[in-house]
């Protein structure tokens, strides 16, 4: 017999009433122990079960559950990006090229040189004052030495009327001690010979950097007087000639030697600019007058670096990242741009009301155009 038993009849979910239902009809259909005055009393009762337990049981019912709003962070605030600062410079002339010792050197070519090249000197109140060398050299700091040596036949002089020359019989020099033309000796080719000789040492200073993150030593120095001395290189040899020896001491500290006889007052100017050997020493002379990048994207160590150099328009410079001065807030400006619009003035006078320009070189033709600047001026002031 199949037993059952009302708790379980109570479980049973209202959705599967019908269901139910009939297993019961079923189920009394087959009892044959239960007489039919008996089976409709007993039907009654659990028809009424079963509905009271669809109707007010208990239900199995899920119950939502409300999440309270977690806080939301409110975002910082984005920054205002600032501009970068740019100065544009109206120029007079297109430089041919940016190469040191291509053979055009120009007022222009200078110009933008003295943004990617700092030094080696400034003049700040009429005095020479070292920018890349710790110091400059002086009979006080003993980094300028004369003495007095012996010359023989053959041997590089400077003559009595300061040309470099080779000594030889009858050739006129100023012997030790003297120091005019009052005193020169035309030499017998016998007679032993004594001069005067300089000796110059420069040191840099510590931790200079070329553009690319490249150390800049003595031997970059050297380097830019091999490439100034080479016959292949298209550039004076007003102090090559008047240089005996130019050697690098150690890696800061390079020693000039003059030619006997040649005794200069100005020291400075015998320190050779840099040249960055590790990226050009594998060029020769005459290579180095051809490359593009040596010509028109020099490196350099000073505040800016050369971005692009639009043939005809302009030449663009950003901020070298390696500048020595960066901690002192140099350079001022972010970016750099020389524009070139000719030298006739009055482009140039034009170009500045615009914005085109900031600033006009000394490259430029003033003659006859300063009224309009005096006028500009005016227009401006009474503006």
């Amino acid at each position: 017999m199949t037993s059952w038993s009302y708790a379980n009849m109570t479980n049973w979910s209202c959705q599967g009433f019908f269901s139910k239902l009939s297993f019961i009809i079923l189920l009394f259909s087959h009892t044959e122990m239960l007489t039919m005055r008996l089976m409709k009393p007993l039907l009654l009762i659990l028809l009424t079960a079963l509905l009271a337990a669809c109707s007010g049981g208990p239900m199995n019912t899920p119950t939502a559950t409300l999440t309270p709003p977690l806080p939301t962070e409110t975002p910082p605030p984005t920054p205002t990006p600032i501009p970068p600062r740019e100065l544009t410079i109206c120029i007079g002339q297109e430089p041919a090229s940016l190469y040191l010792y291509g053979g055009g050197s120009s007022r222009a070519m200078w110009n933008i040189l003295e943004a990617i090249y700092d030094g080696p000197m400034d003049t700040a109140g009429y005095q020479p004052q070292p920018v890349i060398l710790a110091e400059l050299p002086s009979l006080e700091n003993g980094a300028a030495v004369y003495e007095t040596v012996s010359v023989e036949r053959g041997q590089d002089v400077l003559d009595a009327g300061g040309n470099p020359a080779v000594l030889d019989t009858g050739v006129r020099v100023l012997p030790a001690g003297c120091h005019s033309a009052d005193c020169a000796v035309r030499w017998d080719g016998i007679s032993p010979l004594q001069m005067e000789r300089l000796t110059l040492t420069f040191r840099l200073k510590a931790g200079l950097q070329w553009q690319d993150g490249a150390p800049l030593k003595a031997a970059d120095s050297v380097f830019a007087f091999q490439i100034a001395s080479d016959p292949q290189t298209p550039a004076l040899r007003w102090l090559t000639s008047r240089t005996a020896a130019y050697r690098a001491v150690d890696e800061l500290t390079v020693e000039w030697q003059g030619i006997p006889g040649y005794l200069p007052a100005d020291y400075g100017m015998h320190f050779f600019l840099p040249l960055p050997e590790h990226a050009w020493g594998r060029y020769t002379a005459a290579e180095l007058l051809k490359n593009d990048e040596v010509n028109r994207r020099p490196l350099g160590w000073g505040p800016y670096q050369i971005d692009t150099w639009t043939p005809g328009e302009s030449i663009r410079l950003s901020r070298n990242p390696n500048y020595f001065r960066a901690a002192e807030g140099l350079p001022r400006f972010d970016l750099l741009t020389f524009r070139f619009f000719g030298e006739p003035a009055d482009n140039n006078i034009a170009a500045l009301p615009s914005g085109e320009c900031d600033f006009v070189d000394d490259t430029v033709n003033w003659e006859g155009q300063l009224f309009v600047l005096d006028e500009l001026q005016q227009k401006n002031g009474s503006g």
